[in-house]
């Protein structure tokens, strides 16, 4: 929700360095007061998108897309399904050319119990516009488009039970025409809280969905893993873990990119030894099972997304607390990590100030790789957004 969405400052800026071989872009428009970037797609190193959300002065939470044209990022005109005194926000982008992309977000509509509801926005090659999906209560939460224009959204929606409402797994499908629901799991059962985070897609019979859910009002959630196999989508085993000192707590994923039916990543987090803290956790798909791989971050740390440019180069991002710190907001520092084929390895990030975090990564190649968040001079003040070219160590500016 926009309220989830980190606060920051001004748009993103030009980058310093050269782009000979990229051109167009649209002109800038007003910058952004405040806002947050949860997503970004990129299709080659002279376009990408980001998504998320920002706060005009004196207004509602509007809608956030950028576009990197090669040399800068520039804010683009984007419609906001709610209407003016209604928050609306972005969640999650995905492209394949430069034609076409999809991005999906929710409204909140005000009230004494707020109704949210799940929209999708697509881009024809020359303007964003909201196309009618499924309607229902609820918030999309990830997107992915397959090699045949089709496309997945996944997020969750709310069911009421006896004056009670829950989170139920939603998907629905976009077959080229319009969106249409299919059916999902829930194996938390009838009056649990179950939802999607993230989805990735290889092709027309082979698709992930990750999240979590729970199977008892007090009981911590646990990862849910859902595979598309062209016919349905089925749970598929995934594994929980306890905190070091074997404390029972939490595990959830956020982020998943498939590579091949038989190569797929899943990150997120499983309890840490201190009591609501947590650890970054990495999944790998071999094509039978979901294990966990070694994961070089310790202690306190969570990633929150992950992608792909091939089998040995594979790119997670989130955020981490130095050892000692303490209260109730602890700084945390960026954390990227990378996979080069055989581990994993910690990546040292281009920037150095007092707490910042990364929210989303992009990969189309070796060399082209964005990571996109927000840093702050301050806790809670003087807050920018961070755009870095991870894989050569270089911040956007």
């Amino acid at each position: 929700m926009i309220g989830s969405i980190p606060m920051a400052g001004p748009a993103f800026a030009a980058n310093h360095g050269s782009a000979a071989t990229c051109s167009g872009g649209n002109p800038q428009l007003a910058a952004a007061r405040l806002g947050g970037v949860a997503g970004v797609a990129a299709t080659s190193s002279c376009n990408a998108w980001s998504v998320g959300g920002y706060l005009p002065h004196g207004s509602f939470p509007r809608t956030l897309i950028e576009r990197w044209n090669g040399t800068a990022w520039r804010l683009q005109r984007s419609p906001n399904p709610g209407g003016a005194t209604v928050e609306d926000g972005l969640t999650s982008v995905a492209a394949r050319t430069s034609a076409s992309a999809w991005a999906v977000g929710y409204s909140i509509y005000p009230g004494a119990n707020s109704a949210f509801r799940g929209f999708c926005l697509h881009w024809d090659g020359k303007a964003w516009k909201q196309v009618p999906s499924v309607a229902v209560d609820g918030e999309l939460l990830g997107v992915a488009v397959t090699p045949h224009s089709h496309a997945w959204a996944v997020g969750f929606a709310y069911v009421k039970v006896h004056r009670h409402f829950y989170e139920r797994t939603f998907i629905e499908h976009w077959n080229g025409r319009v969106w249409r629901q299919t059916p999902s799991k829930n194996p938390g059962g009838p009056q649990r809280t179950d939802e999607l985070s993230s989805v990735a897609v290889t092709s027309a019979t082979d698709a992930w969905a990750v999240g979590s859910y729970r199977t008892g009002p007090d009981s911590p959630s646990r990862n849910l893993i859902e595979h598309w196999n062209g016919t349905a989508w089925k749970v598929v085993a995934s594994p929980n873990f306890t905190s070091p000192a074997n404390r029972p707590g939490p595990n959830s994923l956020r982020g998943v990119t498939a590579i091949s039916p038989s190569d797929a990543w899943a990150v997120g987090t499983y309890p840490d030894t201190e009591a609501g803290t947590f650890q970054a956790l990495v999944l790998h798909w071999n094509g039978k099972t979901w294990s966990r791989a070694t994961n070089p971050s310790a202690g306190r740390s969570e990633l929150v997304s992950v992608a792909s440019a091939g089998p040995s180069d594979v790119w997670a991002v989130g955020n981490y607390t130095q050892p000692g710190a303490r209260g109730s907001f602890p700084p945390t520092q960026i954390l990227i990590e990378h996979w080069n084929g055989s581990g994993w390895q910690v990546t040292a990030p281009p920037i150095d100030s007092l707490t910042h975090w990364l929210s989303t990564v992009a990969a189309t190649s070796a060399s082209d790789v964005w990571a996109i968040g927000q840093t702050c001079t301050q806790l809670f003040g003087r807050c920018t957004f961070i755009s870095m070219k991870v894989a050569t160590a270089t911040l956007v500016k």
